[in-house]
């Protein structure tokens, strides 16, 4: 599978997809280090938006597992 639009990635990690294209996407992530890193960043986007947090601390030097978040 080549790698989903940017567009696709964004409603996957917005939970936006439908279940089976969702798998697809998911699937394809777990095979691809490019696409699982923007779904990453793309998660950690939309958690600072929908609780309104300011910084993403990380557990790693990636960058890709966000787990601390300091609120406004």
């Amino acid at each position: 599978m080549t790698c989903p639009a940017p567009w696709i990635l964004s409603m996957h990690a917005d939970g936006e997809l439908p279940p089976t294209d969702a798998n697809s996407v998911a699937c394809h992530a777990q095979d691809c280090a490019a696409c699982r890193s923007t779904l990453a960043v793309l998660t950690a986007e939309r958690i600072a938006t929908v609780f309104g947090v300011e910084t993403i601390i990380t557990d790693d030097a990636s960058g890709t597992h966000p787990v601390l978040l300091r609120p406004l």
